[in-house]
């Protein structure tokens, strides 16, 4: 394992509309594990959970459009606007140690930020601990260390009725891909998640409908049946209009505009590279 405080992907972030549940359940006919849990945020937030274990993918709605409109900063206003992923939360053992190792590289970094779900009272501690990362370009990215409960989700892998059993990665549309790789690579623990970065243009070769769009392109998944995955993702509204670069399928739902590609992988082998690298304890559980 490295010795540098580093981070992986945790959680991919997306605005859907209300009702949040109509959402979750069409994960569910697609044959993917979404959790009951609903948390509730301030202003007026919901937020819902797809396993991706130990990953997961977030969808954020607003339940509550007065707290919304009272509240809201002008960055969650402009993450709301954003169609697909608008957001990538990062996931480090500790936060602080990250912050101050990438201080020490030379980057320049806001202090780091306290949370608590709206259910957490007053006087008890955060919930977690956020640090922004302005110098990775494609997304609003933050890595995160949650004093949560661990719960024996966390340290699981789950396989899901549609064979998907992991987040794999993403593609990044950004300007300048050296440079945006150059910079994830600092941050991102390697041999865990893999990133891949094209321009505007290349991406309007893979997703014509796409046309002119910067940000997350797609989310890698892996699955141990691909062609069940695509079926049943497709009896459930998502379509393939196009095929990534060395993965069988990119899909998309008109709900959520959030874009997929699906690659055979063993769990297995997935369990075992990450206890190499991480340290991970997993266990792998069948839906």
């Amino acid at each position: 394992m490295s010795s540098r405080p580093l981070a992986r992907i945790n959680n991919p972030v997306a605005f859907v509309s209300d009702p949040l549940e109509s959402h979750l359940e069409r994960y569910r006919r697609a044959g993917f594990a979404a959790q009951s849990h609903i948390a509730d945020w301030e202003p007026g937030l919901r937020t819902g959970f797809v396993d991706l274990w130990p990953e997961y993918l977030e969808l954020l709605t607003v339940a509550d459009e007065q707290r919304y409109e009272s509240g809201a900063d002008d960055a969650l206003r402009a993450a709301r606007s954003v169609q697909g992923i608008h957001a990538v939360e990062l996931y480090s053992a500790d936060t602080a140690a990250t912050g101050r190792h990438l201080r020490d590289l030379g980057f320049q970094l806001p202090g780091v930020r306290e949370d608590r779900l709206a259910t957490t009272a007053s006087s008890d501690g955060p919930d977690f601990y956020f640090l922004a990362l302005p110098f990775l370009a494609g997304t609003v990215a933050t890595t995160m260390t949650s004093t949560y409960r661990d719960t024996p989700m966390r340290r699981m892998v789950k396989v899901s009725e549609n064979g998907v059993f992991a987040l794999a990665g993403m593609t990044v549309v950004v300007d300048d891909p050296p440079a945006a790789a150059a910079a994830w690579d600092v941050v991102i623990t390697p041999s865990v998640h893999s990133l891949k970065f094209l321009t505007p243009d290349q991406w309007r070769q893979v997703c014509p409908t796409d046309a002119g769009r910067g940000g997350v392109g797609c989310l890698h998944l892996l699955s141990e049946n691909p062609d069940r995955t695509v079926k049943q993702m497709g009896a459930a509204g998502w379509t393939s209009p196009a095929s990534l670069a060395g993965a069988a399928h990119l899909l998309s739902h008109p709900a959520d505009h959030i874009r997929f590609t699906v690659t055979q992988a063993s769990v297995e082998d997935w369990v075992g590279q990450r206890r190499r690298v991480l340290g991970e304890q997993l266990t792998v559980h069948r839906i």
